[in-house]
Parts: C-alpha cells; sequence; structure tokens
C-alpha cells in the first residue's frame, strides 16, 4: 500500500487542478468559430403579460423578530423561524 503524507497529496492535487486547466483553456482554442455580429430589438413599451387585480404575493423570512435594519424591523413575528416554534416543530 502506497503512503502519502498531505505534501504529496497537495502536490498530486495541485497538478491535477493545472492539467484540468490548460486542457480547459485548449477547448477554447480547438472549438472557436468564427463570431458573426448581430443585434438585438427589445420593445419595452409592449406588455407581455398582467397581473390580475386579486394578485397576492406573500413570503416567508428567514429572520428572528428582533432583526432590525436601521432601526426598524419590517417583519415582527411573521419570520418562518416563528412560524416553526408556533406549530411545535422545535427541533428544526
Amino acid at each position: 500500500m502506497l503512503a502519502l503524507d498531505a505534501a504529496a497529496i497537495d502536490s498530486v492535487i495541485m497538478g491535477f487542478h493545472l492539467a484540468l486547466f490548460l486542457f480547459l483553456a485548449s477547448l477554447q482554442v480547438t472549438l472557436s468559430q468564427d463570431i458573426e455580429h448581430g443585434s438585438l430589438l427589445v420593445n419595452g413599451a409592449q406588455a407581455k403579460a398582467e397581473t390580475g387585480d386579486n394578485f397576492i404575493c406573500a413570503t416567508i423570512d428567514w429572520w428572528p423578530h428582533d432583526k432590525c435594519d436601521y432601526g426598524h424591523c419590517s417583519w415582527g413575528y411573521s419570520s418562518v423561524v416563528n412560524l416553526v416554534s408556533i406549530i411545535g416543530f422545535s427541533s428544526v
């Protein structure tokens, strides 16, 4: 059985990373093709979709109730952390 110390293992790993880098860098040269320039027109004035009037978006954050930004505690007790403690999953 071949025993390697940490320095030898690091050297092997570094050599593998270098070989992989050189291989991937050579792919760019071998697989490169002529590039044709094109144009893209984006019409930002025309809507592709609409949100209905009865759309409701609800989010649940992972922050504790006392996590405040700039003196503003925006989520209060609406965090998943508090929801889990209310439901009774204390092991989570």
